[in-house]
């Protein structure tokens, strides 16, 4: 296979989390079908909670999580 003469160009996408399905698919499928010679993909999430974060897990796409928690919000 030839290899990429070019730099990968990386891609973040960003999710607040993937407790419903519906849009943590569509996203996750259109990271699993990007071109892998021209891209990286990776996703950005708030948790590690949800349904579908254990398939996302098990592909080959890194995950970050930010935990964090906004000043506005009630503990």
């Amino acid at each position: 296979m030839k290899e990429n003469m070019y730099n990968k160009l990386k891609i973040l996408f960003t999710i607040p989390n993937f407790d419903t399905a519906g849009s943590g698919k569509a996203l996750f499928n259109i990271a699993n079908n990007l071109d892998k010679q021209y891209f990286e993909p990776h996703i950005a999430c708030l948790n590690d909670k949800g349904v579908f974060f254990t398939v996302v897990e098990r592909s080959k796409i890194p995950v970050h999580i930010f935990q964090f928690t906004s000043p506005m919000k009630k503990r």
